[in-house]
């Protein structure tokens, strides 16, 4: 195996691993400050207290203002069993409990198709991490985007880390690394489109602050776009596989918890 290939894998397995681990951090802090173990002297430690009276009023003001909406928008226990349900189902298997994708590396390429095709999203990673080992990226997208098809949005999410890796990454001039990060992007607007906001909420602020990106409004124009094109095509895939349309409804549950989500890290 090339260096350059295995330099692929080690990759994605580390975003894989980043992935889950960022989903299981931020759940927990939801988790903490629904369960009342967040306070406001600690959200208020995270601001930039400064001495200028206008800033600490703004900042209070602020605060309280997050704290009423995360009061407002709090999930119950049967809320939370709805909103776990609901994300599994579309391939956030770190809030599930079983079998830990580390041991999925073990089965055989056999086993590991039929339960991707059965819609088992942790045989799908590595199904994909081990085709990306065999065949190239390429074919690893062709896994997620079936599996996207089936309905799992976090393969759309996969794809995006795909691209970063393989493309991005690798980008010779300043305008492919452009067109790579838009393409990233994308496909975590075509998440969102499927009414997943998690990698939007959770890799997209990620990815243009690391790597600095500034995003024009035509560059934004160009990611809304080329997500409904690649909505589109996971959606005639799907035909193709003889299922219907997407159900892109999303619970009360699930939206409370974005918003929640998004109080909680933006403090």
């Amino acid at each position: 195996m090339s260096n350059k290939k295995l330099a692929f894998i080690l990759t994605t397995s580390v975003l894989v691993a980043v992935f889950f681990l960022s989903q299981y951090k931020n759940d927990i802090e939801v988790s903490a400050i629904e369960n009342g173990a967040v306070s406001s002297s600690n959200i208020a430690s995270h601001q930039d207290i400064t001495s200028d009276v206008g800033v600490r009023t703004q900042q209070t003001n602020n605060l309280d203002s997050s704290e009423s909406k995360l009061s407002k928008h709090a999930l119950t226990p049967a809320e939370r069993v709805e909103k776990d349900q609901w994300l599994v189902e579309r391939g956030h298997v770190e809030l599930e409990t079983g079998v830990g994708i580390a041991e999925y590396s073990t089965y055989d390429i056999g086993a590991l198709k039929k339960l991707a095709n059965e819609g088992d999203a942790r045989a799908v990673e590595a199904l994909a991490v081990n085709e990306w080992k065999q065949k190239g990226y390429d074919a690893a997208i062709q896994i997620y985007t079936e599996a996207a098809a089936k309905g799992s949005t976090v393969a759309l999410s996969s794809i995006g880390q795909v691209i970063d890796t393989a493309m991005y990454r690798n980008a010779k001039t300043p305008e492919e690394k452009h067109a790579a990060a838009l393409e990233v992007l994308s496909y975590g607007e075509a998440a969102n489109l499927r009414g997943d906001r998690l990698p939007k909420i959770q890799n997209e602020s990620a990815f243009i602050q690391l790597n600095k990106i500034v995003l024009t409004d035509n560059d934004r124009k160009e990611i809304d776009t080329r997500a409904k094109e690649i909505y589109d095509q996971i959606q005639n895939k799907r035909y193709e596989l003889n299922l219907g349309d997407f159900d892109n409804s999303v619970p009360e549950s699930v939206q409370k918890y974005y918003i929640r989500l998004e109080t909680a890290l933006a403090h």
